[in-house]
């Protein structure tokens, strides 16, 4: 069995060699092939399955690396602006008994006329 380490170390020895398992993610190396060379090396001497939770733990796999590149911010504003562009064929009800028909025929005379 495995000499065990001291309470902790294996999260320190993660942390010492995390941007070399985020390159590694994303050139499309596994978990277990980043462990197993990591271990030979003697970079880190922890358990495969904390090495994994760590991975988990501080977000380091390829999908959310490629959706943190392509995140864009989300701007409140843009939407509310969006909201307020409609088209008055979009708001009308037909309530009064208008059809949808005379409802397009009156906004394009409308257009038309501008």
């Amino acid at each position: 069995m495995a000499e065990r380490i001291k309470r902790g170390m294996a999260r320190v020895q993660f942390l010492a060699v995390k941007e070399i398992v985020q390159n590694k993610l994303m050139q499309g190396y596994t978990v277990k092939l980043i462990y197993d060379e990591l271990c030979s090396e003697g970079k880190i001497a922890g358990s495969y399955k904390s090495f994994s939770r760590y991975i988990k733990i501080y977000e380091l796999t390829k999908i959310n690396n490629a959706k943190i590149e392509q995140k864009q911010p989300v701007n409140s504003n843009n939407q509310k602006e969006q909201r307020q562009e409609q088209t008055p064929s979009q708001k009308v009800s037909f309530t009064d008994g208008a059809s949808y028909s005379t409802l397009i025929k009156n906004t394009e005379n409308k257009e038309e006329s501008n």
